[in-house]
C-alpha cells in the first residue's frame, strides 16, 4: 500500500514519527518555516503522494519539531474538484496516521455567510458536512 510506503520514507528521512500532522491550505505554507530541525521531501519523493495543482500548495512534507512536539507538516494537498483517484487523494492522510500521528489538524482558505466575520479572519468549523 502506497500510504504505508510513503509513511515510511518520512519517517526513515526524518529520523522521527510525527505526534501531530498538519495539512496546510492556501496561503498557510510559511507555516512550515517554524518547523525546527526540519526534514522537507517534496511530494514526489512519496510513494502515492497526488501533486496539488492549486496555487499555494509547495507540494512538500516538512518533518521536525515545533517547541517540543514532533510533526508532519503537508504544504498543500489536492483536491477533489482537481480530479483524480480519490484513493490517491486520501493516500497523505492515511500516511500521516501511518507514521504516527495522533492528532490532525486540518487547515483551509473558508469564507462565512456572516457579515461579522471580515476576510482575513481565523475561523475554527466544527462541522462542515452539515452545515
Amino acid at each position: 500500500m502506497s500510504h504505508t510506503e510513503a509513511a515510511a520514507a518520512m519517517t526513515e528521512r526524518a529520523g522521527l514519527r510525527p505526534r501531530v500532522g498538519v495539512v496546510l491550505g492556501s496561503g498557510l505554507g510559511g507555516v512550515a518555516d517554524a518547523v525546527a530541525d526540519a526534514t522537507a521531501i517534496d511530494y514526489a519523493d512519496l510513494p502515492g503522494f497526488p501533486r496539488p495543482t492549486v496555487a499555494g500548495h509547495g507540494g512538500r512534507a516538512v518533518l521536525g519539531r515545533i517547541g517540543e512536539v514532533p510533526v508532519a507538516v503537508l504544504q498543500g494537498r489536492a483536491h477533489v474538484y482537481e480530479g483524480g483517484d480519490l484513493d490517491r487523494i486520501r493516500v497523505p492522510i492515511r500516511a500521516l496516521k501511518a507514521a504516527g500521528a495522533e492528532i490532525l489538524v486540518l487547515t483551509n482558505a473558508a469564507g462565512s455567510l456572516r457579515e461579522e466575520v471580515q476576510p482575513g479572519r481565523l475561523m475554527l468549523i466544527t462541522d462542515h458536512i452539515n452545515l
